[in-house]
């Protein structure tokens, strides 16, 4: 277990351990940097958020914008989020002598020298200076961080700054504020209102808001090339020379909120007419291709919309208590079977397995000997199969026969299992309750044995249940420190997600406890130590690839029970990962992770595993986390990540993955080459995964077809390694912390302190 060298982040795994046996130097300098969490501060958009606004002259804003376009996180910036930048640097003047900010203090400034010099030093020592027209303290702006080194101003310095909180907040509103512009534009669509709002937010982001000006032709009659669809947003565009089925028609004025081109989407035409625009217009544009790509055709999208009503109105549905990602899992499940008419779908009393049967189109004569006068007939818009859902196999007791052809969708009993973990709860009234809570287990009912892990501000402890010896791991979390560090909310946030996770591919939360000084956890114990382990004993760090493939679908499944939920985990990485008895994987440490519906801005992870809209700060979702599984992905099969040749330099390597950089490793197959490529796509909406078939996509890609996630799930395919067990307390895979167990702050809260954690055992409720 690794020791957490940021100041505000706290360990948050059950039982880490790194061993280094096997690295070469380099390996064990990157190995320890490469733990690092980073996080910027919390960033919520803001509907009445008041930007600030420093005059400058024109002047003043060009000798910025040099400065600024030689780095990489200002480049991506459109014309909007520039100006907005901009118009927040604020201005300063330092006297001689002055020391501007000091080595190792953590850093909220950018600065951009318009006047003086500044001397750079390291430990005392000069290592640069700085001149008008530089810039220093950047990475400050991107994350919270210790700064590397001490600036003195030499002489009267003239500067400009722009703080991290104001450079997040302003992406993070305009973000928002752009989505919200272009999903009302969608809203009014007519042919778009089945869509479900995630696929119409999906939409909203392959869409574009592009300023025209007035005379240009958008659109020209019998054009076959252009595929585009058009919203107006602002101003108005003229149709004309209209023809249609040999008529002609009168020329339109079209304006905001009106469309055009949508015949792109629904099928392949040449152009009827010319499009010309008025006066200076915004329009949103929607090119088909990328449509098709990321939605797959309009009439699929209508149909998955039309099936996810029907789930959405099912009481045993609404029972189960799902999200709207939980709901659309299920969705990117169901199979299309055609059936003849005659054909027999279900035959009484005949062994079958449970299913949801959705009837697209035809009809389905439902009959059963015990009413052999009645029988009942299901067209399109029925479906069948509800009240035997759950049930892993049983004797129908109807026949259902296709009285014209038909086609469905079906969902089996199996696929409803892996989406929400247990069907029992769909025919008995509620969500299963979280069976590893166990709020019987006293605190005085445990025995410490051994430290497994520390961290600046928490120690794990292994622990055993003093009547039958039941070993657990237990988080403890200093308040003093969790106060001082604004962690608060997120300790309660992280034990809340845990409490509402039941997954065998996930860290367990069993309770929770506090006293005066602490807060606790108490979790499963996950005894065969870091994924990092395995990768390390093996020759280059590189793990087979039928090992790789088991061990990243254990992961996939986990992250896919996450995101069912709404849950982004945002840290997924070698160390985060463990081995369990049974040598499945098990994902931990749920400090990042977060209930996000839509978007959320604020930057945290490890560098080496970022998704690059983590860093751009104009929201993210669970997308991020396919990203660094892609990136692990890579690390297993080639014992390297994408981005290893930016290893020495941490600028260097967000620009890389800011500019989606990537070398995949030549030694690895074309299969999985095809999957890591297809998945380390710079934008989220085109990214394998986020596609049409979600999940899914990355599911049957080529590379994993040899992985049956039923049996997977199951726990009934054989591990590459299972660790062989001494005793249920056996820590041959964890090393001896006992020297560095910390000594904490201890001074008493005062009572609005204490105040602040009443709650907390309450979280489990």
């Amino acid at each position: 277990m690794n020791i957490v060298k940021s100041s505000r982040r706290l360990l948050t795994n059950t039982t880490r351990t790194t061993s280094t046996t096997n690295l070469s130097v380099e390996q064990q300098e990157l190995s320890s940097r490469r733990l690092l969490h980073i996080t910027a501060k919390p960033v919520t958009a803001l509907p009445n958020y008041e930007r600030p606004v420093f005059y400058k002259s024109k002047s003043e804003k060009v000798s910025i914008d040099k400065v600024l376009e030689k780095l990489f996180i200002f480049n991506s910036l459109d014309k909007k989020d520039r100006e907005h930048v901009f118009d927040a640097f604020e201005k300063v003047f330092v006297a001689k002598n002055k020391t501007i900010y000091k080595e190792g203090e953590v850093g909220d400034y950018l600065y951009v020298i318009e006047e003086g010099i500044v001397d750079i030093t390291e430990q005392g020592s000069k290592v640069n200076s700085a001149r008008e027209g530089a810039c220093f303290g950047e990475t400050a702006l991107i994350y919270s961080c210790p700064r590397p080194q001490t600036c003195i101003s030499r002489n009267t310095c003239t500067l400009w700054r722009l703080d991290q909180k104001t450079y997040h907040q302003l992406l993070a509103n305009n973000a928002m504020e752009n989505d919200n512009v272009k999903r009302k534009l969608l809203e009014k669509v007519s042919f778009l209102e089945s869509v479900t709002n995630t696929d119409l937010q999906k939409i909203a982001s392959l869409a574009s808001l592009t300023k025209i000006p007035e005379g240009e032709t958008i659109i020209r009659k019998g054009d076959e090339d252009n595929k585009d669809f058009y919203i107006i947003h602002k101003g108005h565009v003229k149709v004309v020379n209209i023809v249609s089925g040999g008529k002609k028609f009168d020329d339109q004025t079209l304006g905001p909120g009106e469309y055009f081109g949508e015949m792109a989407i629904v099928r392949d035409q040449p152009r009827t007419a010319d499009v010309i625009v008025s006066e200076d217009s915004v329009l949103l544009t929607i090119s088909k291709e990328v449509f098709m790509t990321v939605m797959g055709p309009l009439k699929e999208l209508l149909i998955r919309a039309n099936d996810l009503r029907r789930l959405k109105a099912m009481p045993h549905f609404t029972k189960a208590d799902l999200t709207d990602s939980g709901y659309n899992s299920l969705v990117s499940h169901i199979k299309v079977q055609e059936i003849e008419e005659g054909a027999m779908i279900l035959e009484e009393q005949k062994e079958v397995e449970g299913a949801l049967y959705l009837v697209r189109c035809g009809s389905i004569s439902m009959t059963s000997s015990a009413q052999a006068n009645r029988s009942k007939t299901i067209s399109g818009g029925g479906y069948f199969g509800e009240h035997t859902m759950h049930l892993q196999s049983h004797k129908s007791r109807l026949s259902a026969v296709a009285q014209t052809k038909t086609v469905l969708g079906v969902i089996s009993y199996r696929d409803i299992q892996i989406v929400l973990q247990s069907t029992s709860h769909l025919q008995s009234g509620g969500p299963k309750k979280n069976t590893s809570i166990d709020r019987s287990i006293g605190l005085k009912d445990l025995k410490k044995i051994r430290i497994l892990g520390v961290g600046t501000f928490a120690n794990v402890w292994l622990v055993s249940h003093k009547k039958n010896n039941t070993p657990y791991a237990l988080k403890i979390q200093n308040k003093k420190a969790l106060l001082e560090n604004d962690d608060v909310e997120a300790v309660k946030q992280e034990a809340k997600i845990m409490a509402a996770i039941n997954h065998p591919f996930i860290v367990r939360l069993v309770s929770v406890y506090h006293d005066k000084t602490s807060v606790m956890m108490l979790l499963n114990f996950i005894q065969g130590g870091e994924l990092l382990n395995v990768m390390t004993k093996t020759e280059d760090g590189i793990v087979p690839g039928k090992d790789t493939k088991f061990y990243t679908s254990c992961i996939l499944e986990g992250l896919s029970h996450l995101h069912d939920r709404n849950i982004v985990y945002r840290d997924l990485k070698p160390e985060n990962v463990m081995i369990n008895s049974d040598g499945y994987l098990v994902i931990v440490d749920m400090g990042f992770a977060k209930v996000v519906k839509d978007k959320t801005f604020t930057l945290c992870g490890t560098p080496y595993y970022l998704a690059p809209e983590v860093l751009g700060g104009k929201g993210h979702s669970h997308a991020c986390d396919y990203w660094s599984w892609a990136v692990l992905v890579h690390e297993m099969l080639s014992g390297i990540t994408p981005f290893h040749a930016y290893r020495s330099d941490q600028m260097s390597l967000f620009k890389a993955i800011f500019q989606e950089k990537s070398t995949i490793c030549e030694t690895i197959d074309a299969d999985a080459r095809d999957l890591i490529e297809r998945i380390l796509v710079g934008k989220p909406s085109l990214r394998l995964g986020c596609l049409a078939g979600g999940v899914m996509d990355i599911k049957n890609h080529q590379w994993m077809q040899e992985i049956d996630f039923e049996k997977l799930v199951d726990k009934k395919i054989n591990a590459p390694w299972v660790l062989e067990q001494k005793n249920v307390l056996d820590l041959s895979e964890f090393n001896d912390w006992e020297e560095m167990k910390n000594v904490w702050n201890s001074a008493p809260l005062t009572r609005e302190e204490q105040k602040q954690f009443s709650d907390f055992d309450n979280i489990l409720d």
